[in-house]
């Protein structure tokens, strides 16, 4: 089933008219980006022109894209068909937070196709929820408190698909590891095993510290790109430029990686 709810304004005030329900017998997304054009020309009560339905459309906010766009070439893009068959600038079309959820999404594609990635997402989860209460989170507290040191909030959900709850996991954990690594070493002590865990050795590998600290800061950049695109009254192209200079800079970042540069610094501001 498909409805459209259209919101309409007059003399200051804003009315939001159930505009019609109809079978969408064709799931395609040519065929629903149709249904849509012909509640606004054929249904009731409106009856527009093609001429007034694109100077009245502002933008096409919508769940569910990410599924579509999953699906390749062949997938649904409602948004896309409908401003194909409008003849109206679909960049300029699209719903500055649908970009933003769009971004949050691409997350979880990120994190299956990026083994280190996925890796490091796995061994945070593992970290915090070990440490997220009971005897073992009383320990760390006490060896936090031994050191005169913060105890950062060891919340597991690192696995979401918000950039800026991921990211505070693992700056979280950067700052718990020692504790952490104290605490079990002094658990491995007391019990006279010699043997050191596999989950212990990755927590005292250079290379996952690296690996953190790195995620942080790029993680740092695609959240406030997040935050800046779902600015109010950001232009539709200042969005473009906003998108395109962190991409440039994200692309010049893996460049001085090649060339072994370390001394760059990149935010999301142009």
């Amino acid at each position: 089933m498909h409805g459209i709810i259209t919101l309409c304004g007059h003399s200051g005030q804003f009315i939001a008219l159930f505009t019609s329900v109809l079978v969408a017998s064709d799931g395609t997304g040519s065929a629903l980006a149709e249904l849509l054009i012909q509640s606004l020309q054929h249904g009731e009560p409106f009856n527009l022109s093609t001429k007034e339905v694109r100077q009245q459309l502002t933008c096409f906010p919508g769940d569910g894209q990410y599924q579509s766009m999953r699906e390749g070439h062949g997938g649904l893009r409602v948004a896309e068909h409908l401003c194909e068959k409008l003849k109206l600038n679909y960049t300029w079309m699209w719903s500055r937070w649908d970009q933003a959820h769009e971004m949050e999404l691409a997350l979880n594609t990120v994190r299956s196709e990026v083994a280190y990635f996925r890796a490091l997402a796995s061994f945070v989860a593992a970290r915090n929820e070990k440490y997220l209460y009971g005897k073992h989170h009383e320990s760390a507290r006490k060896w936090a408190e031994r050191w005169n040191t913060r105890l950062e909030s060891m919340a597991a959900i690192c696995t979401s698909r918000f950039h800026g709850s991921e990211r505070r996991c693992y700056k979280n954990l950067f700052q718990n590891l020692a504790v952490f690594i104290a605490d079990q070493e002094a658990e491995l002590e007391a019990s006279g095993s010699l043997t050191l865990p596999q989950d212990l050795l990755v927590a005292k590998n250079l290379e996952t510290a690296v690996q953190l600290a790195g995620t942080i800061d790029l993680l740092g950049i695609t959240k406030d790109l997040s935050v800046h695109m779902q600015t109010v009254n950001t232009l539709p192209w200042e969005m473009e430029e906003t998108i395109a200079s962190v991409l440039g800079n994200l692309e010049q970042l893996a460049a001085d990686l090649k060339q072994g540069r370390i001394d760059r610094s990149i935010g999301t501001r142009r």
